[in-house]
């Protein structure tokens, strides 16, 4: 059962990295226009500047999701190193339960503000707010499927946290 939620899990993350590939392209695009369109044509379009930073935003919160799969975010390793096996285990076990309670707070109140936000629109793209904002309930969600995993793996005793993709 552990290898089929892994392998749903890399599912998952193999689809989030190209959701990513598809916001940086549409990034650069967009702020490629913006720059043609100021200095070749001496007008700018309204939407490229709001489009590359929603772009910018869906990027960086979907890239954060995939770093906490492969553990790719900036770790002080001071001491856990030189901890005994089984105490290293506990250790892996809280430090990953704290990272799935900060997952439940992103996915909750992110939630929340998406639906405070939905009836705002963005000035440009009048795109509702909360699609903007979604990315943190959809960042909080993919912390909760790979902490799963995470500690799944460590509970069973197949790694100790590090996972890799």
């Amino acid at each position: 059962m552990q290898k089929v939620y892994s392998n749903i899990c890399t599912l998952i993350y193999r689809c989030m990295v190209t959701i990513c590939i598809v916001f940086v392209v549409a990034m650069m695009v967009s702020s490629g226009l913006q720059v043609f369109s100021r200095y070749v044509l001496n007008s700018t379009f309204s939407w490229t500047d709001e489009c590359s930073r929603y772009c910018f935003i869906w990027f960086n919160l979907l890239g954060a999701g995939c770093l906490v799969r492969t553990r790719g975010h900036a770790v002080v390793d001071l001491f856990s190193s030189k901890l005994p096996d089984n105490i290293k285990k506990l250790y892996n076990l809280i430090i990953n339960f704290l990272i799935f309670y900060m997952g439940i707070i992103l996915a909750k109140y992110g939630w929340t503000l998406c639906n405070a936000t939905m009836r705002q629109t963005s000035t440009a793209l009048k795109l509702p707010m909360g699609l903007v904002y979604g990315a943190i309930p959809v960042l909080g969600i993919s912390i909760l499927i790979y902490q799963i995993e995470a500690i799944w793996g460590i509970v069973a005793g197949s790694h100790q946290g590090k996972e890799e993709a």
